[in-house]
C-alpha cells in the first residue's frame, strides 16, 4: 500500500465479513512515505475472532476520505495476496511491517462497517 492521507480523515481499510454485510477490521491513515506491506489476520479479526476453517469469507479494501484536506494522490495497493493455508502455520503469512523512514501512519484496531455505511 502507498498511502498520501490527512492523518485521522482519509484511510485505508482493511474488513472481514462472515455475512457481506457486516465488515470488522483495521484502518491505516497518514502518509507511508513509500509502499509498505499491510495485513488483515484473519485468525484475529474484530468482533468475529478467527475465521479459519469458515465456509465463507468476504474480504473488502477501502478508502474513505473526505472533502476538506485533500492530498495528492491518496491511496494505491498493489499485489493483494489471499492465502489459504492448509496447515496449522503457514510461513510467510505476516509481512514485513515496517514503514520507510519519514513515514507518518496511524493504524485504528476494532473498526466496524455495515454495507449501509458503503
Amino acid at each position: 500500500m502507498w498511502l498520501n492521507s490527512e492523518q485521522g480523515f482519509d484511510e485505508v481499510c482493511r474488513f472481514a465479513s462472515l455475512d457481506g454485510a457486516n465488515f470488522y477490521g483495521n484502518c491505516t491513515t497518514g502518509i507511508s512515505s513509500g509502499w509498505i506491506d499491510q495485513t488483515l489476520d484473519l485468525t484475529n479479526v474484530y468482533i468475529l475472532g478467527n475465521l479459519l476453517g469458515q465456509s465463507q469469507v468476504w474480504v473488502a479494501i477501502e478508502f474513505y476520505t473526505d472533502y476538506s484536506v485533500t492530498y495528492p494522490e491518496g491511496a494505491y495497493v498493489d499485489n493483494v495476496v489471499l492465502r489459504k493455508c492448509i496447515r496449522p502455520t503457514c510461513s510467510g503469512v505476516l509481512a514485513d511491517l515496517h514503514a520507510p523512514p519519514g513515514s507518518q501512519l496511524v493504524t485504528r484496531d476494532g473498526v466496524e462497517k455495515r454495507r449501509s455505511d458503503h
